[in-house]
């Protein structure tokens, strides 16, 4: 009974915007915040979707997550449109890809360009009172992420979302009457690979792997290191268990932190009239393709994130239809009942919530390795400019894209190519957010970003819109 009422209220949420249009023109103007939800945004950096129970993962390790999503929507197939830090969020808040955006490479980052309009900024031009607490490194003031927050709190929960959450709890039991709340948590824990003793012990309890890497206090930015990746090849399985145990744990201390705040919002009336979007900004490799890390490739292990939607009016669904966290912002906006911007790149998943199929094609960006992908319609397509290759693969049969259809399937091959054309002169034809002026790193930010592994030793790339078509033209044969 309580699902039906759930799906009830949910078809009359979608009906608003048709209700609010049939207003007499001689009614009062009604307050344009009044009713409209509060919003919570949850990026828990690193995250791959294969690790959460509710996307077939079998170790335990997400239960209140599980559980959020199983009372809420769960969108299968989510895409980053990076798979590294910076471009990703960048992309996610502003809703354009990063070649758009332009926000540069590990070594040489960017800030986001002002005449983007970030979420944030959105939301407080239609009222709602804004704040962030991240967890610093390229989620941070330094590269344009405050756009449109009153305050924007960072390196105050680098590796401990028990304290990020409290932060931000804290902000929430200030706010008085202040009208509805746009809240963006952010926490690199599970990034950090290093989870609490106690989780340690309960993942151990049978015994240790044997692995030095058991008791690495820089374990993180030891796999993220390109350098390293000659020896992480050479990883044994007690190695690979060991970092995914840590990995885990990372991910199980979240999980704890996740359901205590849950709880809090419950406790303080605000769990019933607040939006909660919990995403990733990217996966991490753990040897699928001999490397670590995130960054460096556009396989699904480093682009396909977790995407989990909930509120009380919304109903209870499995989304399989592709979509991109480029879509993230324009639900959020839709949902509220705001309109997007027109310069958003991404559309609303309004409709798929209600169990409409898209059919959005979602492409990936890695500029410092250069690469792009497509993935569209169960086939995925990268192309790489420094090895000025291309690959096909069909991930219904090889989701973990280890087999190259390339050679036997030329016509996908060639309308794969011709679509990545057109959204490479597409991207290439926004001019406002260019030519942006480079971060000016303190020595501070360029520790803080070196700890989390972005030394910048793989970093390269930036070229031209030209350079990629004219590689696509050779493939071509022309």
């Amino acid at each position: 009974m309580l699902r039906l009422r759930r799906r009830t209220r949910a078809l009359v949420l979608l009906a608003l915007p048709l209700l609010a249009s049939c207003r007499r023109p001689d009614a009062p103007a009604a307050d344009p915040t009044a009713g409209r939800w509060n919003v919570i945004l949850l990026s828990i950096d690193t995250l791959r979707a294969d690790h959460l129970g509710a996307y077939g993962a079998t170790g335990g390790h997400s239960p209140r997550l599980d559980a959020f999503a199983a009372d809420g929507i769960v969108f299968e197939q989510a895409i980053a449109q990076a798979p590294w830090t910076l471009p990703s969020h960048a992309s996610m808040l502003a809703s354009e890809y990063p070649s758009a955006l332009d926000v540069g490479t590990f070594s040489a980052p960017r800030p986001v360009h002002e005449n983007a309009r970030l979420l944030g900024e959105v939301l407080r031009d239609a009222g709602y009172r804004t704040y962030a607490v991240t967890g610093g490194g390229y989620v941070s003031s330094t590269f344009g992420l405050d756009q449109g927050f009153e305050a924007f709190e960072e390196r105050l929960a680098r590796t401990d979302a028990d304290r990020m959450f409290g932060v931000g709890t804290a902000w929430l039991d200030g706010l008085g009457e202040g009208g509805p709340f746009f809240l963006f948590l952010h926490t690199f824990e599970v990034h950090a690979y290093d989870p609490p003793e106690e989780i340690l012990r309960e993942l151990w309890a049978d015994g240790a792997p044997e692995s030095p890497l058991r008791g690495r206090k820089d374990l993180a930015k030891y796999l993220q290191t390109a350098k390293n990746h000659a020896e992480i090849e050479a990883f044994t399985a007690e190695d690979w268990r060991c970092a995914i145990d840590r990995y885990d744990g990372a991910l199980r201390s979240v999980d704890r932190a996740f359901g205590a705040f849950l709880d809090g919002l419950e406790e303080r009336g605000l769990l019933e009239e607040t939006l909660i979007v919990v995403t990733s900004d990217h996966g991490e490799e753990h040897g699928e393709h001999g490397a670590a890390g995130h960054g460096y490739n556009l396989h699904d292990e480093n682009v396909r994130v977790p995407l989990l939607v909930g509120h009380p009016d919304l109903p209870t669904r499995r989304v399989g239809t592709q979509v991109r966290l480029l879509d993230v912002a324009p639900t959020v906006v839709d949902l509220l009942g705001i309109e997007p911007p027109e310069e958003w790149k991404g559309t609303t998943l309004v409709p798929a919530i209600a169990g409409d199929e898209l059919g959005l094609k979602a492409f990936s960006e890695s500029a410092h390795v250069d690469q792009k992908a497509l993935r569209d319609g169960g086939l995925k397509y990268v192309l790489s400019l420094w090895k000025r290759r291309e690959h096909l693969y069909d991930l219904e049969y090889d989701p973990v894209e280890r087999i190259d259809l390339g050679a036997d399937r030329p016509d996908d091959l060639g309308s794969m190519r011709e679509a990545m054309a057109l959204f490479v002169r597409e991207t290439a034809s926004v001019e406002r957010y260019r030519g942006g002026a480079d971060a000016v790193l303190s020595e501070e930010k360029q520790r803080e970003l070196a700890e989390l592994g972005y030394t910048g030793d793989s970093a390269a790339g930036g070229e031209s819109p030209r350079a990629w078509l004219e590689l696509m033209r050779a493939l071509a044969g022309e």
